[in-house]
């Protein structure tokens, strides 16, 4: 699978899509993206992390900052999503309960190997930190 670092790099005829799922599962999502695309799709891999209010009917999430998540995590317990590729926790704010979804190295390269695995041909990222972790580890 080739890494690509400008989005001029891009060939003509992909759809550039995001590698980041809030629900359900991510091979899925590829693979009806594969499908949708012909093949055409160049999956972008970065560091996400966003806070849902649940339930979160839209998938949308309120995208953080590396400084407000560190503080969000202070005392609470992370898991790891298989299914999504991804770390999370919860926390209640008042009576509203929040999912945090947040990406970590490991999460970087699963998410890198569930593309290969699903036949994606390339992966767009401009960051320095997931290109280093994807030129080492995949």
């Amino acid at each position: 699978m080739s890494i690509i670092t400008s989005a001029q790099q891009i060939p003509k005829g992909y759809s550039l899509a995001e590698c980041a799922v809030s629900g359900g599962n991510l091979r899925s999502c590829i693979l009806d993206l594969m499908k949708i695309t012909e093949g055409r799709l160049c999956l972008s891999i970065r560091f996400y992390q966003a806070d849902f209010l649940l339930p979160a009917t839209d998938g949308n999430g309120q995208e953080l900052e590396q400084l407000h998540l560190t503080q969000l995590m202070k005392g609470r317990q992370s898991r790891y999503s298989a299914s999504l590729c991804t770390n999370y926790f919860t926390y209640l704010e008042g009576e509203n309960l929040h999912a945090v979804l947040y990406d970590t190295e490991k999460s970087i390269l699963e998410k890198y190997k569930a593309a290969e695995a699903c036949g994606v041909k390339l992966v767009f990222t401009e960051d320095p930190a997931v290109q280093q972790i994807l030129n080492h580890g995949a």
